[in-house]
This record gives structure tokens, sequence and C-alpha cells, in this order.
């Protein structure tokens, strides 16, 4: 398990060359480790084996017919392609030498690096009960900053048989309707697009979140309670701090109303969701001393790497474990002109419908439509203002030709945020009680607001 033309690879395996065959995120956490900060043991499944098994099972053929005869302007035709796609890469079995290769470095992660294949090896590993591990995708290939965040990680797996498949389950991810919706809109061919996958050690984290470091003086941290990566997804609201980079004292916090988080239930053994305690929900989850150490390990990343890195860490028992990192790509704020002799209302004539945090800036205008689920996402039209309770990676189409996104949750994640190209209000409340449906409204991002009406700015 050594070389590159191997499917499987270590942290020590890895070299200036391996980044083509790993990814940015399986090669900024084998970075990570070797700076020595706290970096959980992990192998990496490369991208020679995601191109062997698509190979070998021909399938290559078969997505690249059903892609060429897609437009992922139709939300139903995208939802249904993909969906064919990720089970017909779910139903075909890995060849079994890749399976006995994973499976010997599954085995081999319990145990010390320093006696790895070593005949003390075999002796330790089987005393040992088999490890819990996270399975995380790595995208490889050329701007992938601009497409990261949107394959699947998996938690809390454990034996042979659920590492397989969540393994296979993360190659799936790469055809999910956002990531070929994605690929189109930066118009990367789908046939060049290709995966490697993280096998981690699990952290049992009791909060976990993400970390951004930017351009200016501080950096943003997001957590929640429970294990990850519900603060990458959105799924769950969570504690927003601005630390500063040169103090690293915090500088600013928005607290969330943290009701619920995602626990290991030994008995299901699984993953379940759960109340957060009362007298905890709406304390930070994060003290000022673990953000303090956050704020040095940011500032050890960007010196490495620069700035706009994020990176997803946990926190168990006080201490903080990194478990990934990939750059991000803000999204360009786009200037809009407003013709001054278009009829409207004044700002003093309009009415206050609405009001939130706001992800972008500028002004749409247009006719509510709701969008409960994939399926009304299709009524979406150009123009529309669409208002949704919270935002799925397969609404992008249906947003992408919105004037005005509105959300009801807060939610939201940073990484779809990024995705948004135009006006976004979130976290408003009751948006979707409060509208009507064909409702004339105008969303001014800029402010985090939305108006009755067509209003002059």
């Amino acid at each position: 398990m050594g070389s590159l033309t191997q499917q499987v690879v270590w942290f020590s395996d890895i070299g200036k060359d391996s980044l083509a065959f790993i990814g940015q995120k399986a090669f900024s956490l084998a970075t990570l480790s070797r700076l020595g900060l706290p970096v959980p043991p992990a192998f990496i499944v490369s991208s020679i084996a995601y191109t062997r098994f698509l190979q070998e099972s021909e399938l290559f053929k078969s997505i690249d017919e059903k892609l060429a005869l897609l437009s992922v302007k139709d939300s139903e035709a995208l939802e249904k392609v993909a969906k064919e796609i990720q089970e017909a890469i779910l139903a075909q079995p890995m060849s079994e030498t890749l399976q006995e290769e994973i499976c010997e470095a599954y085995d081999a992660l319990n145990v010390d690096p320093t006696i790895r294949g070593t005949k003390a090896e075999a002796l330790v590993s089987s005393g040992r009960d088999l490890p819990f591990v996270a399975v995380r995708s790595s995208l490889v290939g050329e701007d992938v900053s601009l497409l990261s965040g949107q394959q699947a990680s998996y938690l809390q797996m454990r034996g042979k048989k659920q590492v397989l498949a969540a393994i296979k389950a993360c190659w799936a991810s790469l055809f999910t309707p956002r990531a070929i919706y994605s690929r189109e809109k930066h118009s990367h061919l789908h046939k060049h697009a290709s995966i490697a996958v993280i096998v981690q050690k699990m952290v049992s984290s009791e909060v976990s979140g993400l970390m951004y470091s930017s351009d200016s003086s501080s950096v943003l941290v997001e957590a929640s309670y429970g294990l990850g990566d519900v603060v990458a997804s959105g799924e769950l609201s969570c504690d927003t701090y601005y630390v500063d980079k040169k103090s690293l004292e915090m500088s600013e916090k928005m607290l969330a109303e943290k009701s619920l988080m995602y626990v290991y239930d030994p008995q299901a053994r699984r993953v379940v969701k759960v109340a957060v305690p009362e007298d905890k929900q709406h304390l930070p989850c994060l003290s000022a001393y673990e953000l303090r150490h956050l704020a040095a390990y940011a500032a050890k990343v960007e010196e490495k790497f620069g700035a706009l890195q994020k990176v997803s860490f946990a926190l168990a028992k006080t201490k903080i474990a990194l478990l990934g990192m990939s750059s991000y790509t803000p999204v360009k704020k786009e200037e809009r002109v407003v013709d001054e002799k278009k009829e409207g209302l004044s700002m003093h004539e309009a009415d206050l419908l609405l009001s939130g945090k706001t992800s972008s800036t500028g002004v749409g205008k247009g006719s509510v439509v709701f969008v409960r689920d994939v399926f009304e996402a299709s009524k979406v039209k150009e123009g529309d203002v669409m208002v949704a309770r919270a935002v799925r990676e397969d609404y992008l189409p249906a947003i992408a030709r919105a004037s005005a996104l509105i959300v009801d949750s807060d939610a939201f994640s940073v990484d779809l945020r990024l995705a948004l190209d135009g006006p976004c209000v979130y976290a408003v409340d009751s948006a979707l009680q409060k509208l009507k449906e064909g409702q004339f409204v105008t969303v001014d991002a800029n402010k985090g607001r939305v108006y009755s009406g067509d209003v002059l700015f």
C-alpha cells in the first residue's frame, strides 16, 4: 500500500504528485497531519480505484449517453437522470482486489502507524474492536473549489460491509442533481469528473463545525452540538462567531436556537436525531478558550495555504480534531442597475412584509412561487421569486431561474450560500404563511427585507 499506482494509500504515501489522484481535500488533510495539527488517522481510496471501477463495469458509456441528452434547466429530468446514474453505480459490485485492499487498510486503521507492515500488526489489530470511521468524498480535477462541498459524507460507519457501501455511495454522489448542474454551469465536462474517498477514524464529537479563513481580519466559525456534518449541510441551526486573527479574541457572535443534534445510538447502531437539552439550546456551544485554539489553527492553515480555506472540526472532551479542509470561492457580488424611469412604489409607499438575514447583495422582483419539495421546483419560471422553507442542493436549477430567493430557515450552510448568484434573504419568520402564491414582491438583499409590490430603489 505504498505506491500511487495502487488504489489505497496512507498519509505517509502521499507526495507532491499525489494531488491528481487523491483530490485537494485528501491532499490538504495529509498536509495538515504533516504540519503536526490534530488530524485523526485515515487512508484514502484514490481516484484510480473509481476510474477502474467505471471501466470494469462499463458504466462510462451509459453515464455519458444519459448526460448528453439532459437539459439541467429541466428540474424533473435532472432529478430522474441523477437517480438512474447513482442507482447504477450502487448496484455494481467492486472488484475483489479492490475490496481486499480497502478491508486490509480498514483493519490497520486501529494500529499505530509505526508497526504497520510488521509482524506485530496482526497481533495488535486482532485484539482490538473494529473502529468507527467517517467516509468522506475528495473531489479530483480542475477548479474543484467551485464544485466542492457537493459530494457525500457518511459518519459512524463500522465494519467492512458498511465501509465498502459508503465508499460506493460517495462515488455515486458525484452525480447528484446539484453536482451535475454545477458542472454544466461552470462548463466542466462530466467525463473529466473524478473522485477519491477518505476513510478516517471517527471522532465522537460533542460539538462540530466549520471555520473559514478569509481576506478579512476575522476567522468565521460556525458550530452546533453533536456529530458533523450538519453544519456543512445546513440542515440544523448553528452558532456563528467571528474571531480576530491577531488577538484571537471573539469580536462578534450570533447564537442560534440549537434544538436538535445528531448522536450515535449504540442500540440502534446508527446516527439518530435527538433533542438538545433545553438548558443548552440557547447557550454558546463553543467557549472563548476553544475559539482561540480554533483561530490559532486557522492561522497556521492560512500561513501554509493562503486565505479562503474552509476547515471542518470536531470537539470531543475539550480536544479539537481537524477533519478536513478545502478552498472556497465567495460569490462575486454584482452591481444591479435600476431603471429610474420605470414606474413603481417609493420606499415610503411600500409595505415591509418580512425581514431576515442576507447572504448576497442585490434586488430581485417577481411573483412569489412556493417550493416545498423538489417536485414543486419545476414551477419556478424565469424572474419568479422562489420561497422555500429550507434550501436543498436539488433546488439549485430552480434558484438559478428565480430573480430572488426567500428562505424560512436559518439552517442555511455557507456552502449553499456560496453557490447562489442572486439576491437571497433567509432566516425569515413564516414566509410561507405570510406571503401568497402569485403575490408580486421586491426582495432587497442589501438590507434583508421583503416588500409588497414593485419598489423603486
